[in-house]
């Protein structure tokens, strides 16, 4: 299963890494570089540095393709 986490504050950080956790595939979108780096450091999931919420991050990632956002 394929899941989509749009911002790695939080929240977000926590649903990733719990997912990451029960072997899902990930993605994380996050605009900000020192959360991505954080994410990149402690978890086992994909970045994308970008804004979650616009139209043309959404289109790259192929949401349709995905299982969950």
């Amino acid at each position: 299963m394929r899941i989509i986490v749009i911002g790695a504050g939080k929240v977000g950080y926590q649903i990733a890494e719990a997912l990451s956790r029960e072997m899902f595939d990930v993605v994380v979108v996050e605009k900000n570089e020192d959360v991505i780096n954080k994410v990149n450091e402690n978890l086992d999931v994909l970045t994308m540095q970008s804004n979650g919420l616009v139209s043309s991050t959404l289109k790259q990632l192929e949401i349709s393709r995905n299982d969950m956002v």
